[in-house]
């Protein structure tokens, strides 16, 4: 301390007799000692040469560039901006002075105004940890702001440099900032999409694609303003995405926009309420708004979106099944008429649904497993052979931006299925329907999983539930063809269950010695025993009386089975 007292503040020389580097040096040493908890050393403007160091900071802060470099030791000083910044830091930290606080205050505002980014930048920090120190005249804070928010009468006098600014002030004194202000740069903010639409367009017709970029940036950083202003209630999210969505389509911009990380900031102080909104049929059907829910879904930093979606599962349930999911209550409580979708509407908004649940399977893994009522719902719908199946097969019939949703459906079904091997069985057949005729997608994932997985890794006991399962389903009538829905298996599900599950999971398992195991009982040819697979395969699926009972496809698999069985399990059946 002895040794630093001589320089900290200088007392022999003035700071203007040093090299730069030496100044940027003792500044910031000044800086360091004197925000230390305790503090080190505390500058007293009693003694004149504590006075002397304090004067000149002020006039490394105040001066311009050209008074500066009028003096001897910045002459050949080509950049000043590291000097200032050391400046302002040790002018900060003298925030203990109560003396000096109104002239410090003031000349760290006029920095913030500097059109030097890194100047305004360091200022911005400067302040912050100045007003940290003591409790601030907020009088003095509305006088010195008082111009500037004069300057927003008139949205041609908004610029980076001045929005810039805003976005600093909403930071540090952010109460100072009214809901009529944000009022009033939602009015500047659709002005300068306008202008921006426009200029895009006159420059497309003069064949440059370019045009409305500088616009569209001004427009971004007002929307950037939005999440820093607390004031900025839930209730200009539909204004904002109005505005923000309409400019994109009609710049044709959506993917590589300007305006949506901006947007999704602001967004995310509200998930809950925005989530409602956009998930209402009125927007929901419209699919560039989805498109806009995917987005903050799928960001790297949208937890709070996911988990707004995740609280929200009787909404995605209601777009499924074609119910209302409008926040408006006089619709929820049926005295009012829900808004009218059509057939396409309805198959949009179902698509969906089903793409923001896959997103949340894929993203949170742990979540679906505890949604029966939601994967019962996709279930229904999947089952569904003439509403959905037949559709979807032929695909005539079906928007190309939807050929996915049945892959879609899989994958879901299948990462539940993962968390209730035992108890969901049927569920693993259900899913085999996707390998029932030809759907425009490809369901490869899906004969690889019962590949590798299923038929080699789950257990033997696993391995005789699903036959046991696949005889109960068995013995259910089949569905009709005009209800489309029943419990039941088709022809087509019989063999798809017998071709991709049960011969390959037996052959597997037969092979590796499990046999005797899988069949479940010591050779006993003449008893009937329902624990024995053989013996309950020949009496519950094998019909004598009706030999032409099921599809060829049917018959020639289970021909297949039945040599299976006849080749690894001889002892078990008796000879004719």
């Amino acid at each position: 301390k002895d040794v630093l007292a001589d320089m900290i503040p200088p007392k022999k020389h003035l700071l203007r007799h040093q090299p730069v580097n030496a100044q940027i040096g003792l500044m910031d040493g000044n800086t360091f000692c004197t925000t230390l908890s305790p503090r080190l050393f505390t500058i007293d403007l009693k003694v004149m040469e504590h006075k002397v160091f304090f004067t000149e900071l002020l006039a490394l802060c105040e001066q311009d560039d050209a008074n500066l470099q009028k003096l001897p030791c910045y002459k050949n000083v080509i950049n000043l901006v590291p000097l200032r910044q050391s400046a302002l830091r040790a002018l900060a930290a003298c925030h203990y002075m109560p003396e000096c606080r109104d002239k410090i205050f003031n000349v760290l505002y006029k920095s913030l105004q500097s059109t030097t980014a890194e100047i305004a930048e360091t200022s911005f920090e400067c302040m912050r940890s100045f007003i940290a120190g003591f409790q601030i005249d907020m009088e003095m804070v509305h006088q010195v702001m008082r111009q500037l928010l004069l300057n927003l009468g008139d949205y041609r006098n908004l610029n980076l440099s001045l929005i810039q600014r805003l976005a600093y002030l909403a930071q540090l004194f952010s109460n100072v900032f009214s809901e009529k202000l944000c009022e009033q740069l939602l009015q500047h903010l659709k002005k300068w999409l306008e202008v921006a639409i426009v200029t895009q367009k006159q420059a497309s017709a003069g064949g440059n694609k370019a045009g409305g970029q500088e616009q569209l940036k001004v427009a971004a950083a007002i929307v950037d303003l939005f999440h820093r202003i607390p004031t900025a209630t839930a209730r200009f999210i539909e204004l904002l995405c109005k505005l923000v969505l309409t400019t994109e389509r009609a710049l044709a911009v959506e993917p590589g926009s300007l305006l949506r990380d901006p947007l999704r900031r602001y967004l995310g102080r509200f998930p809950s309420e925005t989530l409602d909104i956009f998930l209402q049929e009125q927007y929901a059907k419209d699919g560039q708004w989805s498109r806009y829910v995917e987005f903050l879904l799928q960001h790297k930093e949208g937890d709070v979106f996911r988990s707004a979606l995740q609280g929200k599962t009787e909404k995605l349930i209601a777009m499924m099944t074609g119910n209302t999911t409008s926040t408006n209550q006089l619709v929820q409580l049926g005295i009012q008429q829900a808004p009218v979708t059509n057939a396409a509407e309805k198959a949009e908004i179902q698509f969906w649904a089903i793409r923001f649940t896959f997103i949340l399977t894929k993203r949170c893994p742990a979540w679906i497993a505890g949604q029966q009522q939601l994967i019962e719902t996709i279930r229904s719908l999947w089952c569904n052979e003439v509403t959905y199946q037949e559709k979807h097969r032929k695909g005539d019939q079906v928007d190309y931006t939807h050929w996915k949703e049945p892959k879609l459906i899989v994958k879901i079904l299948l990462e539940y299925f993962s968390h209730h091997q035992e108890t969901h069985i049927s569920l693993l057949f259900d899913c085999l329907r996707a390998l029932c005729g030809r759907f425009l997608t490809d369901f490869q994932f899906l004969k690889d999983f019962l590949e590798n997985e299923v038929s080699q890794k789950y257990t033997v006991e696993w391995k005789r539930s699903a036959f046991f399962e696949f005889i109960r389903l068995w013995r259910l009538p089949e569905p009709a063809a005009v209800q489309g829905e029943s419990s039941g298996l088709t022809q087509d599900l019989r063999a798809k269950i017998l071709q991709y599950i049960l011969i390959p999971c037996f052959a597997w398992s037969f092979e590796h010695g499990e046999g005797d195991k899988l069949i479940g009982s010591p050779p006993a040819p003449d008893d009937e025993n329902n624990v024995n697979v053989v013996s309950a395969f020949i009496l519950n699926i094998i019909d004598p009386d009706n030999p032409f009972g099921t599809s060829d496809n049917v018959r020639i698999l289970l021909l297949q089975f039945s040599c299976l069985l006849v080749d690894q399990g001889a002892a078990h059946i008796h000879d004719a």
